[in-house]
């Protein structure tokens, strides 16, 4: 895929806004798997190559490596600024999951705020979980 291909597809990506998580989620694997990087939202980090690994080894750290980095910098680029503020920044794109699964078990409503907010935050927790 060329460049300028890449960038018509990026900038297709709606940017997700808290509404519109499947049709973000499916614009984000398409994109991805378009460039071979999509393995990084499955599979877990190898692990760090030492100066007996093989050169096989070394290759394969190294494509993910590169994978997870544009991963990253993909998703956080195509979320919408009022949710991305909200997000911490994570080394492995799998991590978010994580992130989500713990923010949802340990949230519950203070009575501070609308219990319109509290909805809100709670559904964008499970569209993260959705993942």
């Amino acid at each position: 895929m060329d460049a300028f291909a890449i960038q018509r597809q990026l900038t297709g990506i709606e940017p997700l806004n808290g509404s519109n998580y499947t049709t973000w989620r499916t614009s984000v694997d398409i994109m991805l798997g378009f460039l071979d990087y999509e393995f990084v939202l499955y599979e877990e980090k190898p692990a760090a190559i030492t100066e007996e690994s093989s050169e096989a080894v070394k290759l394969l750290y190294a494509k993910w490596t590169k994978a997870n980095t544009i991963a990253i910098r993909l998703i956080r680029a195509s979320i919408g600024e009022t949710i991305r503020g909200d997000i911490p920044v994570f080394n492995t794109a799998k991590a978010l999951q994580y992130y989500y699964l713990t923010q949802f078990m340990s949230t519950s409503y203070d009575g501070s705020g609308s219990v319109r907010e509290h909805i809100y935050k709670i559904c964008k927790l499970v569209n993260g979980l959705r993942e």
